[in-house]
């Protein structure tokens, strides 16, 4: 069974004791403390009405029947209708206020769990899949509905009225009393084991759960890889194979379910023929009324239905511990550290200082080793090397998506860990390979994280990115919505829009990863052009792909392995002839006249990428 949970354990959750965790629960209730105050009001208001029924009908048959008196049988059977609409309004009255209370408390779980998840730190999104974090703000919240307030109150209420019918049972027949106190013993003890047993089925539901969900989010996120590589059929079996697994995980907890509730409903039947039997036998004996038997009959029916109240709200209980287990598990996990009480850095030129970092994802798996460096203020600087050797690792330990394992890293003499940290990401602007938008307009999207809703300024930025243009080209234009991680638009245009939000945001830090390669040349021309003007007068860090980029840079940085092995200008380290020599001639300067073609292609490029966007 593949592992959800990157805590060190098998995969299987820490078992919890009931109160622990419901009383974790309790401050999202709290807030509607005086409405659930008014549920339990209604519920031992209505507890009464219940308990008097039986006695009234005791009295009907024992005395108003032997005497003939119709007119105290409709008074009495008017009293009884009374008695049931007024305890049915006042269910009716609880179950709305019950309602409207958990879907508050609901809504409140999502959104702090939503705000919670955000402010966790990268290395949390690397250990966990979309597919499990979808299912904790999902299906385990969903296992939640119908346990708030109301399920506790109502199991709580029917354990008080179980013990004011036990009472009463013995009040109206204490020898038939004995027979049902022991129905109700076996009942608790039935139920209670199957309690852990469904406690572990429920968790198999849920690790299921999140496993289909996890194959649902990647086939719906990687279907034109699906369609392009013709694996419609494999992917289908793959989530038969996974529905497959949750529907025996779920088979199997239903089934232990209805194995307890017909246990029960067994032992039910079994206990009310034979104190039907007792009781027959006590009547024949004269040790008893009929009047009396159907009062202890109505109370023993009272009686069970609190108990079966009882036991599904331990059913749904169940479900809910492990949800909010799995709910806490995110909860628990620490949040990037921003205490304002750190000093802020004002936007202005930044110096970079790496001071012998290491750094690894897991354990004894490093992927930066002893990286000593230095970033000029103002400084052009390009990252080389193979794939795979921590190119863009190091690149994302300067706006802290993840904390040096070893070593420290200075912004202007300062320990990025003494920076607040929401200050220092203001001062830096990353334009990735894959670049990421909402599924909202482009005006939106370009304006994101910026503050910024003047359009004119929008524009500015667009032309300056030379994405203004073909904006231009949709209908509604900047009020466009591109689609879902910008389907409906190019990789090119998205790579502009990109690099028209960091315009707008002008951070005195950027951080490039180039991904030009697959693009069109005109494409390729307009982002070049773009990011050359752009790089102007700020600190940028290029994981470079572009013979053109390593030529500008005022310094360079060859990654192998985990290590910076060289360190210098181009020139110079051409002239060393080490591992940069080898790479420029295998690496950057195959293909180099179509490089600068497209790099230099100036003007004349751009016009003709402009005109080609018009035409389309």
């Amino acid at each position: 069974m593949p592992k959800f949970y990157d805590d060190g354990s098998d995969g299987v959750m820490p078992k919890h004791e009931t109160w622990p965790v419901i009383k974790r629960f309790l401050p999202f209730v709290k807030p509607y403390q005086k409405t659930i105050v008014l549920i339990a009001v209604l519920m031992v208001v209505a507890l009464p009405l219940s308990a008097v029924a039986p006695l009234i009908v005791k009295h009907l048959i024992n005395q108003v029947v032997p005497s003939r008196d119709l007119t105290q049988m409709f008074l009495i059977g008017g009293v009884l209708i009374a008695l049931a609409l007024l305890d049915q309004s006042l269910a009716c009255w609880q179950a709305v206020l019950s309602k409207r209370v958990e879907l508050k408390v609901l809504n409140k779980m999502r959104l702090d769990l939503f705000a919670h998840m955000i402010r966790l730190p990268m290395s949390f999104f690397t250990r966990h899949s979309t597919g499990y974090l979808m299912s904790r703000q999902r299906d385990d919240l969903r296992h939640l509905s119908g346990v708030m307030a109301d399920t506790i109150l109502r199991a709580g209420i029917s354990g008080v009225r179980a013990v004011v019918f036990i009472g009463l049972l013995f009040y109206l027949d204490f020898a038939l009393a004995l027979t049902g106190l022991g129905l109700v013993l076996l009942f608790v003890a039935v139920n209670q084991s199957y309690s852990k047993p469904l406690r572990r089925r429920n968790q198999l539901v849920q690790e299921a759960i999140a496993r289909t969900s996890t194959s649902l989010h990647e086939a719906i996120i990687g279907v034109s890889l699906i369609k392009a590589t013709a694996r419609e059929k494999t992917e289908t079996r793959h989530y038969t194979h996974l529905l497959n697994d949750h529907t025996r995980a779920s088979f199997g907890r239903d089934l232990l379910e209805v194995f307890a509730t017909e246990t029960i409903e067994l032992f039910a039947k079994l206990g009310l023929y034979s104190i039907v039997l007792i009781g027959a036998y006590r009547i024949i004996v004269g040790a008893t009324t009929f009047g009396d038997l159907m009062a202890f009959f109505m109370a023993l029916t009272t009686l069970f239905t609190s108990l079966t109240t009882l036991m599904k709200a331990n059913q749904q209980l169940q479900r809910a511990m492990n949800a909010l287990q799995r709910i806490y598990e995110v909860f628990d996990t620490p949040q990037e550290p921003a205490s304002k009480s750190f000093p802020k850095l004002k936007p202005a030129s930044c110096a970079i200082v790496f001071e012998n970092v290491s750094f690894s994802y897991a354990p004894d798996t490093p992927v930066l080793r002893q990286i000593t460096a230095k970033i000029p203020a103002g400084a052009q600087v390009a990252l080389v090397g193979p794939s795979g050797t921590g190119k863009s690792t190091f690149a994302s330990l300067i706006p802290r998506f993840y904390d040096p394992t070893h070593g420290r890293i200075l912004m202007n003499g300062v320990d990025l860990k003494e920076i607040n940290l929401y200050s220092l990401r203001r001062l830096i602007g990353i334009v990735p390979q894959d670049v990421f938008l909402f599924d909202r307009t482009i005006h939106e999207n370009i304006a994101y994280g910026t503050g910024i809703s003047d359009r004119q300024a929008i524009a500015e930025a667009a032309r300056a990115a030379n994405a203004h243009e073909f904006i231009l080209n949709f209908p509604k234009g900047y009020d466009t919505r591109i689609g879902e991680r910008g389907v409906r638009i190019s990789v090119g245009q998205k790579q502009r829009l990109a690099i028209a939000r960091e315009i707008l945001r002008n951070p005195p830090i950027l951080i490039l990863d180039e991904a030009t390669s697959s693009l069109d040349s005109a494409s390729e021309a307009l982002i070049q052009e773009a990011l050359h003007r752009f790089k102007q007068n700020r600190t940028s860090v290029v994981i470079a792909h572009r013979l053109s980029t390593v030529i500008e840079a005022d310094w360079i940085l060859v990654f192998d392995k985990g290590r910076i092995i060289e360190q210098g200008r181009h020139e110079d380290l051409l002239a060393h002839g080490g591992f940069y020599a080898f790479l420029f001639e295998t690496q950057f300067k195959r293909g180099q006249e179509a490089m600068e073609a497209v790099y230099n292609a100036g003007e004349n490029g751009k016009r003709s990428a402009v005109e080609a966007e018009r035409e389309a």
